[in-house]
């Protein structure tokens, strides 16, 4: 099996509704992810976690930040698409992706 690292970008006013949601809107949220996780246990390395963005040094996009990780695993990049089709951070909002990485480990 290979191994993926997923980087969640979300758009920062996005990140800033999530922050002012509900405990009930966030518990909902969480339990989406929860679901998914128990779904794809095979898929899943190391769950992650959620990060907060303190800035950033360069001129790279401002709009858009890296909002979590996973580590995954899957036979391929294709299988692991197949897998993260129905994830929970995708289609939430519009410009919410995640980015995969192949660790290059030996």
């Amino acid at each position: 099996m290979k191994k993926f690292l997923a980087i969640y970008h979300t758009p920062k006013e996005a990140m800033a509704w999530m922050q002012d949601a509900t405990p009930e809107d966030q518990k909902a949220g969480m339990q989406k992810w929860m679901d998914w996780k128990d779904a794809h246990e095979g898929c899943v390395v190391d769950f992650g976690a959620p990060l907060a963005s303190r800035g950033n040094i360069g001129t790279g996009p401002t709009h858009v930040t890296i909002s979590g990780y996973s580590v995954l695993q899957a036979e391929s990049m294709e299988a692991l698409e197949e897998e993260c089709k129905d994830h929970p951070h995708i289609g939430w909002h519009p410009e919410a992706y995640i980015e995969f990485f192949e660790l290059a480990l030996t």
